[in-house]
């Protein structure tokens, strides 16, 4: 019994020494890390503490900010979400086939880009930083000849405003945030010069530039950060106006970056389309039409 135990420390001896000399000198245990933890907020957007000390904001429009540890914003790369949204048939066929009218379209409206465009346009404190655009829609899908087209466009900016953001550091600096421009294109805090240019395009690829856009204004108290810029165009009275149309809508800050949708937008059926299917389906009072003032112009964009 003896000896077996000797034999048995031998060998738990010679294995222990064995792991000993097999470990590299250099090795260590593993080191403890931080990972980045990520919470939801109360209105829909999402904070996540990194690792650096930063912190990073994702808006649930998907605008994305990050703030170093003692609050100052730190810049962000620009965001663009594109969008296909546009009239569901471009097809080429006789545009005065009144197949192609549809009461429905010719009375409900169409949003035509969904999306929201972002661009960031300056990286210095206390001016204009980025703007965006949304949900260009006109007031029905279809359109007869000399009908009237009633639009809007929401506009953004992200800019330094006490009365917009609020202030920090103690209430003596004014906090910086998306806000709504200005009726003049006035991008609040201590800048301005916000401009923008709506073109249309008809069925002969002809041109018409449309300055009618006014912007809303939401009030303070509304907590809203978007203006709605408003516009109203008329469709020429003639046949080439008859077709698929298509739109260009331009959103800019002085010289410094844009942002822009195109496609296509509504088609212009013959008048005559909506009678013969009035009279034949006694819808004649669905098409009853105020008249009204032109307004378009050659002039290539607007500038405040």
């Amino acid at each position: 019994m003896e000896r077996r135990t000797l034999i048995g420390v031998a060998i738990i001896g010679g294995g222990l020494l064995w792991y000993m000399n097999s470990q590299s000198p250099t090795s260590t245990l593993p080191t403890t890390t931080t990972t980045a933890s990520t919470i939801t907020n109360t209105d829909g957007s999402t904070t996540t503490t990194n690792t650096d000390g930063t912190t990073t904001t994702t808006a649930t429009d998907g605008t994305v900010t990050t703030t170093d540890a003692d609050g100052t914003v730190i810049d962000t790369p620009e965001t663009t979400t594109e969008t296909t949204e546009g009239s569901d048939d471009s097809s080429a066929v006789d545009p005065t086939d009144c197949s192609k009218y549809r009461k429905a379209q010719h009375r409900d409206p169409k949003v035509w880009m969904n999306s929201t465009k972002t661009k960031t346009v300056g990286r210095v404190n206390y001016a204009v930083r980025k703007i965006r655009m949304r949900g260009f829609e006109t007031h029905k899908e279809q359109y007869f000849v000399n009908d009237v087209v009633n639009w809007e466009l929401d506009l953004g900016v992200f800019n330094t405003s006490e009365t917009w953001c609020g202030t920090r550091a103690g209430g003596t600096l004014s906090e910086k945030c998306w806000l709504p421009p200005s009726s003049a294109g006035g991008a609040a805090g201590n800048d301005c010069c916000l401009s923008w240019a709506v073109t249309w395009t008809d069925y002969e690829e002809r041109i018409f530039t449309d300055d009618s856009g006014i912007i809303t204004r939401p009030a303070p108290e509304d907590d809203d950060p978007w203006s709605v810029l408003k516009g109203t165009f008329r469709i020429p009275d003639d046949a080439a106006a008859i077709g698929v149309w298509k739109c260009e809508v331009r959103y800019w800050y002085k010289d410094k970056g844009e942002v822009s949708w195109s496609g296509n937008v509504f088609r212009v059926v013959p008048e005559v389309c909506g009678q013969e299917t009035s009279s034949a389906e006694n819808f004649a009072s669905d098409f009853t039409r105020s008249v009204y003032a032109p307004a378009m112009s050659r002039q290539s964009f607007m500038q405040f």
